[in-house]
């Protein structure tokens, strides 16, 4: 009697681990010896996977670097995962993923294992608290996301010496109120005021012309890109893109095949979104404001 109610405690700890849907073959595989790199007689991944450079060749890692490590249920990555450096030791990034997408709280880091940014990711968008950190530590950019991905709340972009750069209220993604910005010594730069919508009401302030020609060289060197062609593809109108893992890549208006008043999205190569880039008019307009 001992031994059947074993056998049962250890199967229902195993289910519990694995889902209910597991099915009897997964369960003799990865069983209860804590293996690694486990997969059912149908090829599927479960349990601890740990990746090495040898097993990734084209990362260009050494042959036993990790790569990255985490948990596989029914072949889709569950549960934290984490992706290192070329040196298989320094963390890039630790985030948590649902059903092979990243979903929950991560955070990624610079080579020296400085904070480069830390949020919460839910479907293919920030929500709750976000920040980004220079390499030396100091906080650049910090907001508060809604659960649609829109900024919402206090905006503060900082300049590299951790002071204020510019600042602002947004509601459901659009500026509202008074923005300020400043130059790097802290001293006010201009103010600005927007409307409901977001549109620039007034501004007020001393602005050299050097600054402004060298913003305008920026955005003028950062057209918006021309997205790849479908057959439901409006070369003047609004599309909504995605890439080829099925995230979103690009939404607005375009103009003549070109972004022209709306959002690209960019991911790195684990589907984790990057940034966003706001473009207006057909050039970079700003990072991270959607």
């Amino acid at each position: 009697m001992k031994k059947i109610m074993l056998i049962f405690t250890l199967s229902m700890s195993v289910l519990q681990t694995y889902g209910a849907s597991t099915n009897k073959d997964t369960l003799e595989k990865v069983g209860s010896n804590n293996a690694i790199n486990q997969v059912d007689s149908s090829g599927r991944k479960h349990g601890k996977w740990i990746l090495y450079g040898k097993d990734k060749p084209d990362k260009g890692y050494p042959t036993e670097a990790k790569v990255e490590e985490g948990f596989y249920k029914e072949n889709r990555k569950n549960g934290l995962w984490i992706y290192y450096y070329e040196d298989g030791k320094t963390p890039k990034l630790k985030g948590y993923y649902e059903d092979n997408r990243p979903n929950g709280p991560f955070t990624k880091y610079f080579p020296n294992g400085n904070i480069q940014e830390e949020g919460t990711f839910s479907k293919n968008r920030y929500v709750d608290s976000l920040k980004r950190y220079n390499e030396e530590g100091t906080l650049i950019f910090e907001a508060v996301y809604d659960r649609n991905g829109l900024e919402n709340g206090r905006v503060s972009h900082y300049h590299q010496n951790g002071k204020p750069q510019y600042v602002y209220h947004s509601e459901r993604g659009k500026p509202v109120g008074e923005a300020v910005r400043y130059w790097p010594n802290g001293e006010i730069k201009e103010r600005i005021l927007y409307d409901a919508e977001g549109k620039v009401q007034e501004t007020s302030g001393v602005i050299k012309q050097q600054d402004i020609a060298e913003e305008q060289m920026i955005a003028a060197g950062r057209k918006a890109p021309i997205p790849p062609k479908n057959k439901s593809f409006k070369a003047n109108g609004y599309n909504k893109l995605l890439n080829k893992a099925g995230e979103l890549l690009m939404e607005g208006e375009f103009k003549n095949g070109r972004l022209w008043d709306g959002r690209l999205y960019v991911y790195d190569e684990d589907g984790l979104l990057l940034r966003l880039e706001v473009y207006r008019n057909g050039i970079f307009h700003s990072e991270g404001q959607l």
